[in-house]
C-alpha cells in the first residue's frame, strides 16, 4: 500500500459521513486528514464542507484557504461563495462564483453558484443568463433545474420556475428541493386562500419524505401552519370589529344572528384547510397546537369566538364587552403566532427581518395609544368592557415588544459567526 492510500482512504470516508449528513464526524475527520496533509485542498475542502453542513460558516471560510493551495481548481471558489452568502457577504460571494466559473466554466455547478448570488445581489439579467447556462450544461440533472428555478422564482418569473421545478420531479420524483419549491411558489401565488396553503403544506410535506433529514422542509411546515393560525385570528379579529362598531347597539334578531353568520368565514376557511391536508399533516398539526405560543394563540382564537357566541345572547348592554373581550383575545393570538414564528424561525432574510420589525414596531405603537385610548374613554357608565379591551391592548404591545427585542437579539448573534 502507498503512502497516499490511507489518506484517499480518509478522504472517501469524508465524503461518505457527508452524503450520510454526518457533518460534525466528517468535521473531526477532516481535521485530522488536514493535520496529516496540511496541503491538501481536497482536505480542506471536504472541512469547508462539512463545516457548512453544521453551519459553522467562518470554519467553512477559513477553510476557503484551498483555492491558495489550487487556485485553478472550481470547488474551493464555490465553497467559499457558499460560505460568504450564507454570512450575506453577497458580493464577495458573487466574486468567488465568477471566480469558480473562470476555473471550470463547462460545469453548470458553477453557473448555479453566479445566477444565485447574482439574484441575491439584485442583478437579474446575469442571474438569468447563468441559470439558463444552468440547465444548459445540465439537461439530465435535476439539481440543476431545482437551482434554476429557485433564481427564476427570486426573479419574479413564477411560471418558468414551476416549469423548472416539475422538470426536475421528472428526472427525480423524489427531489426534496423540487418539491419544496413548489411549496414555497404555491404559498406565494395562492397567499390568503385556504387551498393554497395547504397545497403548499403538501408539496413541503412530500419533501419531508424524500429527505426526513432536511430541517428546511420541516420547518417550511410549522411557518405555514403558523400562517394558517394567524390568518384566522386575523378573520376573527375583524368579525370582533364589526360586532363592536355595528351591531352591538341593536338588539334585533339580524343583530345577534350576523356576528354568528360572519364566523363561518373563519370556520370554512378552517375547515377546507384541514381537509385538504393528509394525516401526518394533520397530527403535525395538533402537536403544533399544544406547545409554547401557538398553543396560546390557539387557546385566544376559541376564547375570542366563544365570546362572539355569547354575545349573540346576552342582552344589548353587554355585547359590547364580549365584543372587545372577542377583540383583544383575537388580537392576543396573532401577535402570539408573531412573536413565536420570528423567534422560532429567525433565519429569514435581512431584508424581510427589517421590513417585519420595523412594521411590528408600528404595531406596537399603534397598540399601546390604542390602549391608552381605551383607559381613557373608561370613566363613563357601564365601560367595563374598555377598560378590559385597554388593558389587553396595552399587554398584547408588551408581548409584541419583548417578542421584537428577542427576535432582533437571536438575528444579531446568528450573523456573529466565525471561526470554531
Amino acid at each position: 500500500m502507498t503512502e497516499t492510500q490511507p489518506a484517499q482512504h480518509s478522504l472517501e470516508r469524508i465524503r461518505v459521513l457527508c452524503d450520510l449528513r454526518r457533518f460534525d464526524e466528517a468535521v473531526t475527520l477532516a481535521r485530522q486528514a488536514i493535520a496529516t496533509t496540511p496541503d491538501n485542498p481536497e482536505a480542506w475542502c471536504l472541512l469547508a464542507q462539512a463545516s457548512l453542513g453544521t453551519e459553522k460558516y467562518g470554519v467553512a471560510l477559513d477553510a476557503g484557504r484551498a483555492a491558495a493551495i489550487a487556485p485553478e481548481d472550481e470547488w474551493p471558489h464555490r465553497l467559499r461563495s457558499i460560505a460568504l452568502t450564507a454570512l450575506h457577504r453577497d458580493h464577495e460571494a458573487l466574486a468567488a462564483a465568477l471566480e469558480s466559473v473562470r476555473c471550470e466554466p463547462f460545469a453548470w455547478v458553477t453557473h448555479a453558484r453566479v445566477a444565485s448570488t447574482s439574484a441575491a445581489c439584485g442583478m437579474k439579467d446575469q442571474a438569468l443568463a447563468a441559470a439558463a447556462k444552468t440547465v444548459e450544461l445540465g439537461p439530465n440533472e435535476a439539481r440543476a433545474w431545482v437551482m434554476a428555478g429557485d433564481v427564476l422564482a427570486k426573479c419574479g418569473k413564477p411560471k418558468e420556475a414551476e416549469q423548472h421545478y416539475a422538470t426536475a420531479l421528472r428526472l427525480d420524483p423524489q427531489s426534496a428541493d423540487a418539491h419544496n419549491g413548489l411549496g414555497r411558489l404555491r404559498l406565494k401565488g395562492r397567499g390568503p386562500n385556504a387551498a393554497g396553503l395547504a397545497a403548499a403544506t403538501s408539496g413541503f410535506a412530500t419533501a419531508v419524505r424524500s429527505d426526513p433529514h432536511a430541517k428546511v422542509n420541516r420547518d417550511a411546515i410549522d411557518i405555514v401552519l403558523r400562517i394558517f393560525l394567524a390568518r384566522a385570528a386575523y378573520g376573527i379579529f375583524l368579525i370582533s370589529y364589526l360586532v363592536v362598531r355595528g351591531t352591538s347597539h341593536s338588539n334585533t334578531l339580524a343583530a345577534r344572528l350576523v356576528p354568528v353568520l360572519l364566523l363561518l368565514a373563519p370556520g370554512i376557511f378552517v375547515w377546507r384547510f384541514v381537509a385538504k391536508l393528509d394525516g401526518d399533516v394533520r397530527r403535525h398539526l395538533l402537536r403544533t397546537l399544544r406547545r409554547g405560543l401557538v398553543a396560546v394563540a390557539a387557546v385566544a382564537e376559541i376564547f375570542a369566538v366563544a365570546a362572539i357566541l355569547v354575545g349573540a345572547a346576552v342582552p344589548e348592554a353587554e355585547r359590547t364587552t364580549t365584543g372587545f373581550i372577542a377583540a383583544a383575545a383575537g388580537l392576543v393570538s396573532r401577535i402570539a403566532l408573531y412573536g413565536e414564528l420570528h423567534h422560532k424561525f429567525p433565519h429569514l432574510s435581512p431584508k424581510d427581518r427589517t421590513r417585519w420589525r420595523t412594521l411590528g414596531w408600528v404595531v406596537v405603537v399603534g397598540l399601546a395609544l390604542s390602549g391608552c385610548l381605551f383607559l381613557a374613554l373608561s370613566g363613563t357608565p357601564g365601560s367595563g368592557g374598555v377598560i378590559v379591551a385597554g388593558v389587553v391592548t396595552l399587554l398584547a404591545a408588551g408581548m409584541l415588544a419583548v417578542a421584537l427585542r428577542r427576535s432582533k437579539r437571536r438575528a444579531a448573534s446568528g450573523r456573529r459567526v466565525g471561526p470554531a
